[in-house]
Parts: C-alpha cells; sequence; structure tokens
C-alpha cells in the first residue's frame, strides 16, 4: 500500500520540475501523499526511507527527510483524517523549558554573589535539575557557564565533577575547555589548564562530532596552544565545510602569534566554494583587536586588503569598535571623522586624501568573459529562466549587431522607483547616448516593445526582447560583456545575485567590473534631459595611506540601494610632518543630525556640484556642529547638505565630466 502510494505522489509531482526546496511543492507532496498538505515528523520519517527520498528532484541537492520533517510539518494526521489544529509540542516547549531551567540556574548563581560554590551546593544542584531535565545536568549547567562566559562558577563546577569517583563528561569537559580558552585573555595559568584538560579529554575519546570540534577549535585558538586545533580540522571537514566561526577563529590565532600561513589558509576559506567573504565581516572587531594587540601591522594590511578585494563595507557599529580600539591601543594618537568619498573627484572631504580608481585589468577582464557564459546562463538553472533556442538567437544577435557602447535595461529606465511607464523616459535616455555617438542597446522582455515604437528607426539603436523578466539580468550583462571592457550598463538594480552563481575566485572580478561600467544613479532635468548623477568609479578602501586610514562604511539604505560612498577617515596625528593629518577634526562618535538622504525628491531637480573637497578646511567642517566635544566621532557634510547649482547635462566636447562619464 505505502510503496503504490509513494510512486503515485511521485510521478504526479516529478512530470512539474519538483523542486524539494519550494514550499508550494512541499505542500503538494504532502497532500498527493497523505490527503493532507500538513503531516507529522513521526509520521513522515516513519513511512518515507532515505532510498526512496532519492527519487525526489532536489534542484541541486538531495534534501534529507529531517529537514523537511522539522521545518515544515507542524501537525500530526492519522490515515487520511483531516488534523485539529493543535501545537506541535516536539520543540518549542523544551525549547522554552530549556530557557526557563536556564534561567532558574542562574538566579542560583546570583544569590551566591562572589561566595564561592560549596560541594553541598552543587549536590543540591545536582538533585534539583536530576528531576526537571532530560540530558545531563552537568552538561546543562557547563553549557550555560559555556554561553554566559561565566569561568569563576565554570572552575567550580568542574572541581565538583573531579571530586566524584567517576571520570566528567566528555562533553561537559568540551565545554568547559571552550569556556578556559575564550575568557584566558593571555593568562598562563588559563592557558595551562586548557592544555590540561584538552589531553585529558583526548585520553578518554579520540572521536569528536563537528560541534564539539567547533567549541574545542574556539578554545584551543585563543591560547598559545592554537596549533593544537590543526589536527581537529581534518575530522571537521568529513563533517561539513569550514563555518565562519571556526574561520574565524583561526584567523584570529594567526593574527594574535604572527602566524602567517595560518593568517592566509583562513582568509582563504573564506572565499572558497559556497563560502561568502562577507561573512568575515561580523568577526572584523575581534580580528582588528588582535592585531592591535600583538602589534602586527602585517596582518592588520593584510587583513584589510583582503576586504578591499572584495569590496566589503563596514557596519556603523563595527566602525565605532574599531575607532575605540586604535584609541585604546595607541592613546592621543588618533583623530578621525566620517566622511564619504566624492564621487567626482575621488577626493575624501574630511582629509584630502585621493582614492584610487577601480582598475580592472584586460586579463581579469578576458577570464570573466569566458566564464560568465557557462557558469551564470548555461548553469544548472538557467532553463528554469529562459530556453535552449533563446539563448542561441541572443549569442547569434550579439555576434551579429555588437558590440554595444551602452546596454541599457529597458524596463528599470521606465519603471524607476516604481514610477508610471512613460514612453519619454526610454527615448529621452536613448537620445542623450546616442548623441555621444555611442551604440546602444535596448534589452527587455516582450512588453518593453509598446514604448519602442518611435525609437526603434533611429541609427545605431538595436533592441532585443526576451521572451520573459527571468533572464534579462543575466543577457544583459552578457551582451555588455561581449561588447569590451568599457561597455556602460544603464541599470539601477543592484546586479550582484548572479555573482554567487560564479566561482569564488571570479567574484571579486564581477564585482570590480560591475562597479566601473554600472551607471544606476540618474534623474531627469526640468528640461527633460537624462542627467547622470553619481557613479562608483573610486576604491572606497579600506585603504592605508601616510596619514592612517579609510574604512567605507555601509550606508546603504532605502533611497541609496549602491550607498552613498561614506568612510571612516581615521588619521594618525602622531606624524606631525604628515599633511594629510593636519585638516582633521578630533574624534567623534554621533553623527550631525538632520542629513536627510531623500534622493528620489532630486530627481527633478538639476544635478548637484559641490566644493571640492581637498580645500575644506577644519574651520568649516567645525561649523557644522560646533557643540560636539572632544573624543567622539562627527560626519562630514554629505552630498546633500552642500549648495546647489544648476549644470548642463554632459556633451560630446572633451572636458572633466566627458571623463568622469566614459571611464
Amino acid at each position: 500500500m505505502f510503496s503504490s502510494r509513494f510512486t503515485s505522489a511521485l510521478s504526479q509531482m516529478c512530470h512539474k520540475n519538483f523542486n524539494i526546496q519550494n514550499f508550494f511543492y512541499k505542500k503538494q507532496f504532502c497532500k498527493v501523499f497523505y490527503g493532507h498538505s500538513n503531516v507529522s515528523c513521526n509520521s513522515f520519517i516513519s513511512q518515507c526511507s532515505k532510498e526512496q527520498l532519492k527519487h525526489v528532484r532536489s534542484g541541486k541537492h538531495l534534501i534529507q527527510p529531517f529537514t523537511f520533517a522539522r521545518f515544515y510539518c507542524q501537525q500530526t494526521l492519522e490515515g487520511n483524517e483531516p488534523v485539529k489544529k493543535k501545537r506541535d509540542i516536539m520543540y518549542k516547549p523544551m525549547r522554552k523549558e530549556r530557557l526557563a531551567n536556564q534561567e532558574l540556574f542562574r538566579n542560583i548563581l546570583s544569590q551566591k554573589g562572589e561566595n564561592p560554590m560549596s560541594v553541598e551546593d552543587w549536590a543540591c544542584v545536582e538533585s534539583l535539575f536530576l528531576s526537571k531535565i532530560k540530558e545531563k545536568w552537568e552538561i546543562f549547567c557547563m553549557h550555560t557557564l559555556y554561553l554566559d562566559k561565566n569561568v569563576k562558577f565554570g572552575k567550580s563546577l568542574m572541581s565538583y565533577l573531579e571530586s566524584k569517583p567517576t571520570t566528567p563528561n566528555v562533553i561537559a569537559m568540551t565545554f568547559f575547555i571552550g569556556l578556559l580558552g575564550q575568557t584566558c585573555n593571555g593568562s598562563d595559568e588559563q592557558e595551562a589548564e586548557v592544555k590540561k584538560y584538552f589531553d585529558i579529554l583526548l585520553s578518554n575519546t579520540d572521536t569528536f562530532d563537528a560541534a564539539s570540534i567547533e567549541i574545542l577549535i574556539q578554545g584551543l585558538s585563543k591560547t598559545k596552544y592554537y596549533l593544537e586545533c590543526l589536527p581537529l580540522l581534518e575530522t571537521y571537514v568529513e563533517f561539513n565545510g569550514l563555518g565562519a566561526g571556526v574561520m574565524a577563529a583561526l584567523l584570529d590565532a594567526g593574527m594574535r602569534y604572527h602566524n602567517s600561513d595560518l593568517t592566509n589558509f583562513a582568509m582563504s576559506q573564506f572565499e572558497k566554494g559556497s563560502n561568502d567573504p562577507t561573512q568575515l565581516i561580523q568577526f572584523v572587531s575581534m580580528v582588528v583587536e588582535s592585531c592591535l594587540a600583538a602589534d602586527n601591522q602585517q596582518g592588520l594590511e593584510d587583513l584589510m586588503g583582503f576586504l578591499r578585494k572584495h569590496m566589503l563595507l563596514f557596519p556603523k557599529t563595527a566602525l565605532e569598535e574599531i575607532h575605540g580600539l586604535f584609541q585604546r591601543s595607541q592613546p592621543g594618537q588618533w583623530a578621525g571623522q566620517y566622511g564619504y568619498i566624492h564621487y567626482k573627484g575621488g577626493n575624501c572631504v574630511a582629509c584630502g586624501t585621493q582614492m584610487d580608481k577601480i582598475e580592472l585589468s584586460h586579463a581579469e577582464f578576458e577570464k570573466l568573459q569566458k566564464v560568465f557564459l557557462d557558469q551564470v546562463i548555461v548553469g544548472s538553472n538557467i532553463f528554469y529562466k529562459s530556453t535552449p533556442d533563446e539563448m542561441k538567437n541572443l549569442i547569434a544577435f550579439v555576434k551579429r549587431k555588437g558590440p554595444f557602447d551602452v546596454v541599457i535595461d529597458g524596463l528599470n529606465v521606465i519603471h524607476r522607483s516604481g514610477a508610471v511607464p512613460q514612453d519619454e523616459r526610454i527615448e529621452r535616455t536613448v537620445k542623450y547616448f546616442l548623441n555621444l555617438d555611442k551604440r546602444v542597446l535596448i534589452l527587455g522582455s516582450k512588453v518593453l516593445s509598446r514604448y519602442t515604437k518611435n525609437i526603434k528607426a533611429m541609427r545605431n539603436l538595436n533592441t532585443y526582447m526576451t521572451s520573459s523578466t527571468k533572464a534579462d539580468d543575466a543577457f544583459m550583462m552578457y551582451a555588455a560583456l561581449q561588447s569590451g571592457q568599457d561597455t556602460l550598463i544603464v541599470s539601477h538594480d543592484k546586479l550582484r545575485d548572479h555573482r554567487f552563481l560564479l566561482d569564488s575566485d571570479i567574484r571579486h572580478i564581477f564585482n570590480k567590473w560591475l562597479h566601473k561600467i554600472q551607471i544606476y544613479d540618474w534623474f531627469y532635468s526640468r528640461q527633460g534631459e537624462f542627467t547622470v548623477r553619481r557613479r562608483h568609479l573610486f576604491d572606497l578602501g579600506p585603504k592605508k595611506d601616510k596619514g592612517g586610514w579609510h574604512l567605507p562604511e555601509n550606508d546603504v539604505d532605502f533611497n541609496n540601494p549602491h550607498g552613498q560612498f561614506s568612510v571612516l577617515c581615521l588619521r594618525n596625528i602622531s606624524n606631525k610632518g604628515d599633511d594629510a593629518s593636519k585638516d582633521v577634526l578630533p574624534l567623534q562618535i554621533k553623527a550631525v543630525s538632520g542629513i536627510s538622504h531623500e534622493v528620489d525628491q532630486q530627481r527633478d531637480c538639476a544635478e548637484t556640484s559641490f566644493k571640492n573637497p581637498s580645500t575644506l578646511k577644519p574651520s568649516e567642517l567645525g561649523k557644522k556642529n560646533p557643540s560636539v566635544g572632544h573624543g567622539t566621532l562627527t560626519r562630514a557634510p554629505t552630498n546633500q547638505q552642500r549648495p546647489a547649482k544648476s549644470t548642463p547635462a554632459f556633451t560630446r566636447a572633451k572636458g572633466k565630466d566627458t571623463e568622469w562619464f566614459e571611464t
């Protein structure tokens, strides 16, 4: 009975390209198989074996049965009877019960205050939790102490466990090693304890699960015995790839003990396979602290170089933590303020330092050009977006009509910011580039054809319509890549999701290329002329210069999805001879209030021009917030705060604006 029902359900699903990761089809499978879309974990697991689930198509990988049952099945089903809505008592109540017991344990410890826990006290705790929890009480208590980093009571609990005739539980000892390591803070005595208990642990067992290995690495990496982590890595990788926490712990250890090989290995893991370098951002303050504490300047530069390579931005909280770390490590030597990199000149408005332009070598471009088609368009998921015939038509079209100077995302232009589609928008945009003698391609779905009737006959203009909007972004980037290194893309979309389809060693090249060629910020003047406002042409850092550091801030918000080029400008004021350190304000933590980022409201206004940032004086910046005292971070005036004046749209005449436009 079961076999025929299972086969019948699969046969109904598979012809629909059944993807187990899709919630709708999960529900549909349960409805076909059980007669209801909600089933229980036990009901599903008891009837579906792993061998049977192997026949279910799941996109890139097979779904594990427990994953499906645990996260998507919340109710109990008997046969085909309707299910009464009833709370699942498998997980949530257990979670609440555990949290309540942890709070009870913390209250017991808080009542002791500064007094130590005696043997009798621990015996009472043991008898209390033996009757309240199902797991071993010593594991529960040590885990809670590990989470709270409560080393005082952790040592007391371990002493109590050692006083018993039996050997302490290996899992409790694992949590204790992690607790000792994370709280040692350079104490030789506590580091020796870590090594002692680790040796005891190895003498009792040589088999560890992935979770235990991660805790051990987190503890050992904080001590001079950090190399003991390396043998554990081989076992850890057998379970799964290196997680972000493990990689960060190894990187932190390499920085603290000046081990460049370990540092390079850890950073390389962040950009391998399915890992994403952005995971490093959540640990960057910890790693910077280790660099400064160990006076590892080379390690700090290597870290910042890695972040710069992948164009990673720092959250505001991380920048404030790093600012505090610099101040504490070298008191009185650092000053700085929040500023931004001027979008045309490339200068920091706080100190005037010139930033480098984003450069893409010919070899890098050719490498990206060769792999983009295979990895992004002809990858495993392309035929969910398009068809082989449409792909062949695009390739033939680009070869026949190309190369192009500009590729325009037609639907994006006419629908900018959710506005009602307007024919004149696409027409004005196209005329702007045609007046500059550019060969233009408009790409979009067939819906766009109704808006391009009046411009199809224009010279140097080509249009390509896709069957749907699913693959238009990938097709647009393909056309630009095949046209040349300087071909521009006009689109407000971020277009960055496609980089995850590329191999890890290509992703940073894709980021540079996209920043260099994309026009994403434009508006139409009162005269109706298409005008480019800002482009991302300069490297925001992190960058070290003679006077200090520039660290890019993640200032992306709803109105500025591509950011505003904000940076934290840190200056080393101990370098008296360095001109870059003279014109900065004392460090401040509060940004100037009243900064408006209403970019969309400026779309119908003339383009804003600003004072050259290199001519700004400290007195001019100080007037923006005269009440701010020493020791806090101020923010330099933003683009929106500066006086505006009308400027003409770009012309074909060679000049500064034209050079900025043509990259």
